[in-house]
Order: structure tokens, then sequence, then C-alpha cells
């Protein structure tokens, strides 16, 4: 091989791997903003987000940090 047909198999190469480099890198920024929304969605408070609840009176029974005498769920 002469020196000219290595140099552009050298060339092509390191164009293939910044191709190659650049493609996995916007694949990953993916990954990573849905990790960010499955960790928040772990984070938020397993009660009833929509306010699908009531809670009545004063007492003892918690009610999403009331303490109340009674409390209703799935109204809707």
């Amino acid at each position: 091989m002469n020196r000219r047909t290595i140099q552009l198999s050298i060339a092509s190469l390191c164009l293939l791997g910044g191709i190659y480099y650049h493609s996995t890198q916007l694949h990953q920024n993916v990954l990573n903003d849905l990790a960010f929304e499955n960790i928040e969605a772990l984070a938020s408070s397993e009660g009833d987000p929509d306010g699908n609840y009531l809670c009545f009176g004063w007492g003892d029974i918690d009610c999403y940090g009331e303490k109340v005498a009674r409390k209703t769920t799935g109204l809707r």
C-alpha cells in the first residue's frame, strides 16, 4: 500500500469513530432525562395527587398530614 492509501484509511477511521461517539452521546442524554423523570416520580408522595379524598373533623386518624375524625377516599 502506498502512503496516500494509509493516510485516507486512518482519516476515514477517525471520522467514523467521531460519528459513532457523537451518536452515543445523543442517546445518553435521553437516558439521563428518563432517569430524572423516574426519580422525580419515585420521590413524589404516594398519596392521592388529584385530591380524590376528603378529611372530616378533628381526631386521631392521619389524613395526608392532618389529624381528623374521618377520611373518605375514592370519590371520583
